[in-house]
């Protein structure tokens, strides 16, 4: 699979990924075949399954909002 994804909509360039901001830097991607994710020197990654969802137009579940249990 291949398309285009706005990093931007993922990440804020900062803290790790802020040496994204150079194109140098950003232009070292590699794919981790072991992991399915692509990876940059420094460590920064990208989940697969992330930018698959919004390759293909489908929205992933917020885990960032927690219900209470009463």
């Amino acid at each position: 699979m291949e398309g285009i994804v706005t990093l931007s909509d993922f990440v804020p360039f900062e803290g790790v990924f802020e040496p994204f901001r150079n194109s140098t830097f950003f232009n070292q991607v590699r794919v981790n075949d072991e992991l399915g994710s692509i990876e940059w020197p420094n460590g920064a990654d990208l989940d697969a399954d992330v930018l698959y969802a919004s390759i293909i137009g489908e929205q992933l579940p917020d885990f960032a909002r927690s219900s209470k249990v009463s």
